[in-house]
């Protein structure tokens, strides 16, 4: 892709007389072409059979979850308030 800069030269060459100057197209690699787009996605994905459906894995052992590691610094405390009993912030009180 050009960027605004090369684009604005261009157009500036273009706006004060220059001969031989490509069109735009030229200066764009065709990756970023529609036609280039079109031809990458003209195959569609199929869906997936649900779940159930799926062919059962060949895998000798039972996949588990990676193990879970306390992080360090600062413990959360273990006593969390009732939804009912107000909150306090701190023993200073505001000066308004």
């Amino acid at each position: 892709m050009l960027c605004a800069h090369v684009i604005s030269a261009i157009w500036d060459k273009i706006k004060h007389g220059a001969k031989n100057v490509p069109e735009l197209e030229h200066w764009v690699h065709p990756c970023y072409w529609l036609v280039t787009w079109a031809e990458v996605y003209k195959h569609k994905i199929e869906p997936v059979n649900g779940r159930l459906m799926w062919p059962k894995s060949q895998c000798p052992t039972k996949l588990l979850p990676p193990k879970h590691v306390v992080q360090v610094g600062r413990t959360k405390k273990k006593r969390k308030r009732a939804y009912d009993k107000p909150s306090t912030q701190g023993h200073k009180l505001s000066k308004k």
